[in-house]
């Protein structure tokens, strides 16, 4: 329902801006509690939140039987806008002493930032940091008594996925503050899991204060079975959302910003219900396009400001920008990032916890029990390999993962084993001494430096290790020994 109407259009008005200044226009039109205003000093229309009107005094507006003009100018909200912007400045005349100029906005009429009250952190945290942003609602309207979600599931200690974190980050500023003017309360969470989801779809998150959850946008790596990365590197499938929260669930847009997910629409309407308007990618989404996607295009209507408009009734109030707030807060993290430096158990004890393959453990080492596809000649059984992960290095600071091929000949083909591992990074196949009396061992490792190494990496290592040891192992000898 459209909110009641102070001001007619063709009515004179006074706007007020967060600079403290007055400046006269006339109402052109009406849009989800908005006004395009026309400045008296020229430049280019504007819309401005019904709330930030006030009548001329040299010119009574015509007044809505069901809405009141406001008091007076202390009465009124400055919470939709910043500064008169430049661009309409330049162009309008100069004022009358009476009377300000235009504020300024960009090519679309809209002001290029809109001054909105500063966000507050999350109740939760990671690393002594808040793990996101809290944006309270800035105005009234069709997101009064309602909450949106940004969750972030890239993860947060792979420099290309924080980049991919910074780049969204860099185009929602507008979006955000367009569902804030628009009475949404808005989180910002930088390190999206399925707790969090759960408890937002469950109307249950505890910075959201029991509203209910009108929108979720998540950006992450997807894939084709419909599951999307959190910020650890765990996969969220469509049948991972509690039973809870598809009972209550009542977000009516799902945007999933990830690659492949698009295919798993139906899945994703059966957690979410009916009622869910599921927008996803179905083939790979390249930076460029993400970037396009949340820049709005009034030459196009699938970027992500006209899903917002289109099913949650949220105009925008500015141009496309930064959200400074969580711009800074993810630069904190990224600091904390570099100069992390986990313990030997707390890496064993993380990756553990995450493939839940630990064989045995001791002080100085910890081994793996990797699981592997069948070979040609026994195709209905699985192998394994062991893989040892050891701290390296006088106060460790490097870590060792490392699994046994088999023994050393010179009948082996070493150049065909190098031609395997050419699509493998920081791995090396070596020839060691082991064992006593020492023999010869084809062994496949990786080193990793301890400083920054999260669980994630080192399980992909442990894994990719595994998984090459024992194919090297099947071409060589045909055994399944190690």
């Amino acid at each position: 329902m459209q909110p009641a109407q102070p001001f007619a259009v063709g009515a004179r008005v006074f706007v007020l801006w967060t600079d403290g200044g007055s400046y006269p226009a006339t109402i052109c039109a009406h849009a989800q509690g908005y006004a395009q205003v026309r400045w008296d000093a020229g430049g280019a229309p504007a819309w401005v939140p019904f709330s930030n009107l006030g009548p001329s005094p040299n010119a009574p507006p015509q007044q809505s039987p069901s809405h009141a003009a406001p008091a007076g100018p202390h009465l009124w909200s400055a919470h939709g806008w910043s500064g008169p912007p430049a661009g309409a400045a330049d162009a309008a005349a100069k004022p009358q002493a009476t009377s300000a100029s235009a504020p300024a906005a960009g090519a679309s009429g809209l002001p290029k930032s809109v001054a909105q009250p500063a966000p507050r952190p999350m109740k939760s945290e990671l690393h002594g940091l808040p793990r996101g942003l809290v944006y309270d609602a800035a105005g009234r309207g069709p997101g009064t008594g309602k909450a949106f979600f940004f969750f972030f599931g890239f993860v947060a200690s792979n420099d290309t996925d924080m980049s991919m974190r910074m780049t969204d980050i860099e185009h929602l500023g507008d979006d955000v503050a367009a569902l804030r003017a628009a009475g949404f309360h808005v989180v910002v969470d930088l390190h999206g899991d399925l707790k969090g989801l759960n408890a937002a779809l469950s109307q249950q998150h505890p910075d959201a204060e029991n509203l209910e959850t009108a929108g979720v946008y998540w950006a992450s790596h997807g894939d084709d079975d419909g599951s999307l990365q959190d910020f650890e590197g765990f996969r969220i499938r469509p049948d991972a959302i509690a039973a809870e929260a598809t009972q209550r669930a009542a977000v009516k847009l799902f945007v999933m910003s990830a690659c492949w997910v698009g295919a798993a629409e139906p899945a994703w309407k059966k957690a979410l219900g009916s009622q869910a308007i599921i927008i996803g990618w179905g083939a790979p989404l390249s930076n460029a396009r993400a970037v396009d996607f949340l820049t709005p295009d009034n030459d196009s209507s699938k970027e992500l400001d006209d899903l917002l408009l289109r099913h949650l009734g949220v105009a925008r109030v500015s141009e496309d920008g930064l959200l400074v707030d969580a711009r800074q807060l993810a630069l904190k993290h990224e600091e904390k990032t570099a100069t992390m430096l986990l313990s030997f158990d707390e890496l064993v004890d993380a990756v553990n916890a995450r493939l839940k393959n630990l064989a045995k453990r001791d002080a100085n080492s910890a081994i793996f029990l990797v699981i592997a596809p069948p070979s040609k000649d026994h195709p209905g059984k699985l192998r394994t390999q062991l893989v040892r992960v050891s701290p390296t290095g006088l106060s460790a600071p490097f870590i060792t993962v490392s699994s046994l091929v088999g023994p050393y000949s010179d009948a082996l083909d070493i150049p065909r084993a190098l031609r395997m591992l050419d699509v493998l990074t920081s791995t090396r196949l070596t020839i060691s001494k082991l064992g006593q009396p020492s023999t010869e061992f084809v062994l496949l490792e990786s080193v990793h430096r301890r400083r920054r190494l999260d669980p994630l990496s080192l399980a992909r290592s442990i894994m990719s290790v595994g998984m090459f040891a024992d194919r090297i192992e099947d071409v060589f000898f045909g055994s399944d020994e190690r």
